[in-house]
């Protein structure tokens, strides 16, 4: 509810310093918070991470692997779906995998 709460109050539009930038295989993106006095607090990030020029590091994919897909198939599968995922390289066939990413 107090998500929902503050998502009422933001509004989204395209940043025209980065309208060139859009469509180019980056994500820029901008955040500014107005505070009630009036205040401002912005954060502006043009090259994200996971780029060539900001890859993320062996931790931090598996950060993002298991904060995606923990709430979706619970912490517990998602660690052992990302050890599996890990060693795919060297699996002789993916056959058992397949029904554990909801495929038949």
């Amino acid at each position: 509810d107090r998500v929902r709460a503050l998502a009422g109050l933001c509004i989204t539009e395209l940043d025209g310093e980065f309208a060139g930038i859009t469509g180019s295989g980056y994500s820029p993106g901008r955040v500014t918070l107005i505070m009630k006095g009036g205040s401002r607090l912005e954060k502006a990030v043009t090259v994200p991470t996971g780029t060539r020029s900001t890859p993320m590091g062996a931790d931090k994919i598996k950060e993002k692997f298991l904060s995606c897909a923990g709430p979706v198939i619970g912490p517990d599968e998602a660690a052992l779906l990302y050890k599996d995922l890990e060693g795919l390289g060297a699996r002789g066939s993916l056959d058992d995998l397949w029904p554990r990413l909801g495929t038949d």
